[in-house]
């Protein structure tokens, strides 16, 4: 029994123990102190003496133990005996290993230490021969640039060997987002560059080519068969944030007639001209259209040969690269109104963007005026006679202003000669009284109907401007015409009757 108890005893002291053990090790790790700032100080000499290195020398120290890194310089006075020298801090704690590291243009060397609780000294000889490394430099693009899309750059880069010979070197371009930026067709993504001497170069380009819009960086990596340790970590150089965007097309040089004349009753051609470039390459117009319209009415009405016209397939005349110069012509009508116009020229690409100019031009009053038939055939009359049937004059508006139409007549031809009769016969004169009469727009007997003189007489009858496309209409009306012969006249008679238009503004 006595025994039983002791054994149980043992145990109890021996778990005891061990969670004593446990909380000992738990407390020691909790207390710990914090890392804390060491200073670290040394020379760095070179290869072949004990001379310090010149200033500027990097050293680069390790604390294997917390990962920290520090970088510093080699900075003295120049005095031989401290030249070399360096001194830096690092966090840590007392006996962390720590490696320092140093290396100039062609060698390198390290030393390692633990850290000391006051000041910790390292010094080192760079007497270990540097392998080859790329430090490689983008000359263009830089960062933030913008390209235009479907359009060829260039990226050229300067590759320059440091450390010793470079043997077998090639440069490799990559892009974050190839769908936006890549190749050229046909190019290739590595440069070989052969072998390069210590502290020469090569400069490298790609055409490229930007497919999408959107952003990408660009890459350049270049490595040599000869590489070791990399000592500037610059073998690789990025052009970040390359932006390609398609440009707008751009509307230039239009030209057209700036005063228009138009043609009675007739149409004119009238030609609209333009230049469009599309930086992302001329095959990126997808098409040109222009539209020539009254300024008062705007570019976005309807058709109309009042005061609008479009021509959606406009000629491309000649081109280059980036441009296309383009005609859009206007079958323009007698009656568009006069006014201030303009005609805009609209270019499309292939993303549908668009871009337009304008340019203002004006169009003259035409005052115009059209009859028919020219010869009035009255036939045979005796003495006394009035004619049966009336004559019809046809008067139409070929002009684009709405004008009053006015009448005076003379006999004969010859307005010097027949100027106080309205015909002259071959045996008398039919007089101005009251034997010849007219009527406008509609027919009236004879005694109802209106005397013609030998003076302009505005007939307060007006035919306004064309507006109906399709069909000849209030713009068109006509005269109708009757005369008497009077006792005594004989032969063959003729007269002239003067048709004329007033504007009414």
């Amino acid at each position: 029994m006595i025994t039983v108890i002791k054994k149980r005893f043992i145990r109890k002291m021996y778990f005891l123990a061990l969670i004593m053990l446990i909380f000992l090790i738990l407390f020691s790790t909790v207390i710990k102190a914090p890392p804390s700032l060491h200073n670290v100080i040394g020379r760095v000499f070179t290869n072949d003496s004990d001379n310090g290195v010149e200033n500027g020398v990097p050293v680069r120290i390790n604390n294997t133990v917390t990962g920290e890194l520090v970088l510093t310089y080699v900075y003295a006075p120049p005095v031989p005996t401290i030249r070399g020298s360096y001194a830096t801090a690092i966090n840590g704690n007392d006996e962390d290993l720590i490696i320092v590291f140093s290396w100039n243009r062609t060698h390198f060397g390290n030393s390692s230490a633990n850290l000391e609780s006051t000041t910790t000294t390292v010094n080192l000889k760079l007497n270990v021969s540097r392998p080859s490394e790329a430090n490689v430099t983008i000359l263009e693009p830089s960062n933030n640039t913008i390209k235009n899309k479907s359009m060829f750059f260039n990226i050229t880069a300067n590759i320059t060997i440091l450390g010793n010979d470079g043997i077998d070197c090639n440069a490799t371009i990559s892009f974050s987002d190839d769908s936006i930026i890549n190749v050229s067709y046909g190019d290739n993504f590595t440069r070989d560059l052969g072998d390069i001497a210590l502290e020469d170069y090569r400069v490298v380009n790609w055409t490229l080519t930007g497919y999408n819009d959107g952003s990408s960086n660009i890459s350049i990596t270049a490595v040599c068969e000869s590489d070791g340790r990399s000592f500037e970590d610059r073998k690789t150089d990025t052009a970040s944030n390359i932006t390609i965007k398609n440009l707008v097309p751009r509307v230039s040089n239009i030209a057209m007639d700036q005063i228009i004349d138009l043609n009675a009753g007739d149409n004119i051609t009238l030609l609209c001209n333009a230049t469009i470039t599309d930086y992302n390459k001329n095959t990126d117009i997808k098409f040109v259209n222009a539209t020539f319209y009254q300024q008062s009415i705007g570019s976005i009405a309807g058709d109309d040969n009042n005061n609008h016209y479009s021509n959606s397939s406009c000629t491309n005349i000649s081109s280059s690269l980036y441009e296309r110069n383009y005609t859009c012509g206007f079958q323009i009508t007698y009656y568009a109104n006069n006014g201030t116009w303009e005609c805009n020229f609209t270019a499309t690409d292939e993303s549908n963007t668009t871009n337009s100019t304008d340019l203002t031009t004006l169009i003259n009053e035409l005052l115009a005026i059209d009859i028919s038939p020219n010869i009035i055939e009255y036939g045979n009359l005796k003495a006394s006679n009035i004619t049966q049937n009336h004559s019809i004059v046809t008067i139409t508006n070929l002009g684009n202003i709405d004008f009053n139409l006015t009448l005076r007549g003379f006999g004969g031809d010859n307005e010097s000669i027949g100027q106080n009769v309205s015909m002259l016969c071959e045996d008398g004169n039919i007089t101005f009284d009251g034997y010849h009469r007219y009527y406008v727009g509609y027919n009236l007997t004879f005694p109802n109907m209106i005397n013609l003189t030998n003076r302009t007489i505005d007939t307060n009858f007006t035919l306004p401007q064309r507006t109906n496309d399709t069909a000849i209409s209030n713009d068109t009306n006509a005269t109708y015409w009757k005369l008497e012969v009077p006792s005594l006249i004989k032969g063959m008679c003729n007269g002239t009757i003067v048709f004329g238009a007033i504007s009414l503004y």
